[in-house]
């Protein structure tokens, strides 16, 4: 951001002239955007009473510029400055007058803008103040007055004379409304001078609307980057489950991609490189969702005997059954035996 005047380091004249309340005025125009935050006036002496305001008008309009109305607090001599309560923004290449309305006595210099050092305008960054031939559209010239019974913008001229009302316009919000994202401005509501526009995510940026010399782009998820939103220079790419990664949003060097179940994976999210797939289930695991590798499919409970003497059949009145394998219901402990195949 920087700052304009159009005099910054010169001053008005040394002399003053007695009046009665009048209203003088200085035309500018801007080359781009600029927001006023000051308006200024030259007090060559003390014989100069107050009271002192001014203000900034639009002169194809002649209305007053909202928010830049302004009373001086006079102190000695030379430039005096009224802050405005807040910037307001002005318009690149129209019309406006700086009036400061004196009660007695005012400080001018004749033929400033018209054979002086004004005779070629006055500029200074994207503030100009034309000089008197090249305002030809009424009014007319540069170096304007009116002696109204308040403050207004005043339409005559004489000679080109300058009245040393001056203003602080700077090229960038310095407080108000912005459109351009910048560090430490979530919103782009607010500016700062080392402010880089920023429209990609970044470290610290979840939403990229800050900008970071260091930042590194990333639209993947990363490690410590459930999102993708940030990035780090050691972040590898995942998308794929793995040991540590339930989800898939994180990665790490040793991780194995697991899209099965494995032991002591109870939905397949992990993975360990000594688990075998099981869809089905195995001894101890009750709903087959982990693996041993010793185990064996079993979804019937069975056990053999051998009845060398047939004193299981006749418990069960199958007298004269030739011994041979019997089994058991799974369930409940039984006490009756069954030859022939499994039961379920």
């Amino acid at each position: 951001m920087a700052t304009y005047r159009l005099w910054p380091a010169t001053n008005g004249s040394p002399t003053d002239e007695a009046t009665n309340p009048i209203n003088l005025g200085t035309e500018i125009i801007l080359s781009a955007t600029g927001w006023v935050t000051a308006l200024h006036f030259w007090r060559a002496t003390l014989s100069e009473l107050g009271p002192v305001s001014g203000a900034i008008y639009n002169v194809t309009t002649a209305t007053q510029v909202t928010g830049t109305a302004v009373t001086f607090t006079l102190s000695g001599t030379g430039w005096h400055t009224a802050t405005l309560a807040a910037p307001v923004q002005l318009s690149a290449g129209t019309r406006y007058v700086i009036v400061i309305r004196h009660t007695d006595r005012y400080a001018g210099t004749g033929g400033y803008f018209a054979s002086g050092p004004g005779a070629s305008g006055i500029s200074n960054g994207i503030i100009t103040a034309p000089a008197a031939s090249a305002v030809t559209t009424a009014p007319v010239g540069n170096g304007r007055f009116d002696e109204a019974g308040a403050i207004a913008a005043p339409a005559s001229t004489f000679n080109g004379g300058c009245y040393w009302g001056d203003a602080t316009i700077a090229d960038v919000n310095p407080g108000g409304t912005d459109y351009t994202a910048s560090p430490g401005e979530p919103l782009g509501l607010t500016d700062l001078a080392a402010a880089t526009q920023a429209l990609d995510r970044g470290p610290a940026d979840p939403l990229g609307l800050i900008d970071q010399a260091n930042a590194v782009i990333n639209a993947d998820r990363a490690a410590v980057d459930p999102l993708g939103l940030t990035d780090q220079a050691t972040a590898g790419l995942d998308r794929p489950r793995d040991i540590i990664d339930p989800l898939g949003l994180t990665d790490a060097v040793d991780a194995t991609q697991a899209g099965a179940r494995g032991p002591g994976d109870l939905l397949g999210l992990t993975d360990a490189p000594a688990a075998t797939l099981d869809g089905a289930r195995s001894a101890g695991e009750l709903l087959g969702l982990t693996d041993t590798v010793t185990a064996t499919l079993d979804r019937v409970l069975t056990a053999t005997i051998v009845d060398t003497i047939g004193l299981v059949d006749a418990a069960v009145g199958a007298t004269g059954t030739p011994p041979g394998p019997h089994h058991i219901r799974v369930g409940p402990p039984r006490t009756t035996w069954a030859a022939g195949p499994p039961t379920t």
